[in-house]
């Protein structure tokens, strides 16, 4: 049985925060970070109908299309990214995860554990249902009167028979998502979509004269053929995509229209680690400005630290993190940062429980161990970024092999301090290019971290 995936994913670059409700801790350790991130959908298509072979391509086509009209979604794009079914499968092979004939709890804690899967979408058709082309006429006879050279007046009369061809296809099928951490069903539903053609044409015996505008427009139309039935059928898939995409998108954009929250900076719903960026980015900035959270006219520690106690606050919408933050705050920052807000000396319980969550975060600053993580994307085509951690300041560098063990680029990054290295500012950048200067060839390759005394190796996958 043939099966269609894709996976939706929310590429994230952000540092460790404290936990947050509505977001998935998946690896249970009391904050989201990188090693829980990204947030993924994934769909998978089943044809229940054993007709699959018949229609050739056609649940990957649905597939691609659904990719194509999220894609193309200006709302949805802000919050996804798309990666297809062949690169999720090379990345589960490379962890030696095979795919089972049934989604039972084994399978679907499996994809959870492998892929980063947190919410399953699985969908089917059940049924084809194709109605061959039939053909229909009815004869009409047709009477006018033309006036002859020498000015008198003849009647002339045609048969005019008017064709009708009809042809339809329908899908039938369900799909439910399910939640991986739990085995919950969130949402069950069915569908029915259905692509009709019809078409029209005529023809006469007798005198044309006797025809009239409609009748002359038919024939010169011709005679229509319908479709070939697997032609039909991706009709109706098409028409299938666009239904499907336009409830998924709907299902993860509940945020679209919120009331403001006065903390949330950059207005996207939800009070994060970027509006605390941007906050500091603005520190000393006089006169109005969505970063002026307390609205005393200057920007300073008190609205960071206000932001800090609003963390995950929302209107309503689930816990969504940009992919499009560039700079991420650094540990020393982060001290800076509570230094200052101790300092203030305000008993206020907000801006109290805005210095703990500050006190977290340097907390999340400071790895317990040096860590090597897993490159970003990956599979990949053709750059790539290496995060890592470090938690003594060491000289920092990263080796990248081919499979047969030559080297293909040392990425020297200097001294460097204790923090984390994740983001896309901070993390080490592959172009995937040699010490030449040269593309490399699609294939397995090696990336190997250096900090002082600390070495550990991953594998990478470019896909071209």
């Amino acid at each position: 049985m043939k099966r269609t995936l894709f996976t939706l994913v929310l590429m994230l670059t952000l540092v460790s925060i404290p936990y947050i409700s509505n977001t998935e801790d998946v690896n249970e350790d009391g904050i989201v970070n990188i090693v829980d991130l990204p947030l993924v959908m994934a769909i998978f298509f089943e044809d229940k109908t054993g007709k699959a072979d018949k229609y050739g391509g056609l649940l990957d086509t649905i597939t691609n299309d659904i990719i194509a009209n999220v894609v193309n979604d200006p709302e949805a794009w802000e919050f996804l990214d798309i990666i297809s079914r062949e690169q999720i499968e090379a990345v589960m092979a490379e962890q030696n995860f095979g795919f089972s004939e049934r989604f039972d709890n084994t399978t679907v804690a499996g994809i959870g554990q492998v892929a980063g899967v947190h919410e399953l979408i699985i969908g089917q058709i059940t049924r084809f249902t194709y109605t061959p082309a039939r053909t229909k006429s009815r004869s009409l006879s047709r009477k006018g009167t033309v006036r002859n050279s020498n000015g008198t007046e003849k009647t002339v009369s045609a048969t005019f028979t008017h064709y009708t061809i009809e042809s339809s296809v329908t899908l039938t099928g369900s799909y439910k998502i399910i939640d991986v951490k739990t085995h919950l069903i969130r949402k069950v539903e069915s569908f029915t979509v259905t692509h009709d053609f019809s078409a029209e044409w005529g023809d006469f015996r007798g005198d044309e004269d006797a025809l009239n505008r409609d009748d002359r427009h038919l024939i010169s139309l011709g005679e229509q053929e319908a479709p070939l039935e697997e032609d039909m059928v991706f009709e109706a898939g098409e028409k299938l995509s666009a239904e499907l995409s336009e409830k998924l998108i709907e299902y993860v954009r509940p945020w679209s229209e919120l009331e403001r929250i006065a903390e949330d900076v950059n207005d996207d719903g939800v009070v994060n680690i970027i509006d605390l960026t941007l906050v500091a980015s603005n520190f000393g900035t006089t006169g109005q400005s969505a970063a002026d959270v307390n609205g005393d006219g200057v920007v300073n520690i008190i609205d960071l630290t206000l932001v800090a106690a609003a963390f995950g606050n929302t209107a309503s919408a689930p816990e969504i993190w940009s992919r499009h933050l560039e700079i991420t705050p650094t540990r020393t920052a982060v001290e800076a940062w509570l230094r200052e807000a101790r300092q203030m000396n305000l008993t206020d319980p907000a801006f109290q429980r805005g210095i703990a969550v500050l006190e977290q975060l340097l907390a999340a600053f400071t790895p317990k161990k040096t860590v090597l993580l897993s490159n970003y994307p990956n599979p990949f085509n053709p750059e790539t970024w290496i995060p890592y951690q470090l938690a003594t300041p060491e000289d920092v560098s990263i080796t990248i092999y081919a499979a047969d063990g030559k080297l293909v680029r040392r990425l020297e990054l200097g001294h460097q301090p204790v923090g984390i290295y994740e983001s896309r500012s901070r993390a080490a950048y592959w172009d995937g290019e040699n010490a030449l200067g040269e593309s490399v060839a699609s294939g397995l390759y090696f990336y190997t971290l250096t900090a002082g005394d600390f070495t550990a190796t991953r594998k990478m996958l470019i896909r071209k």
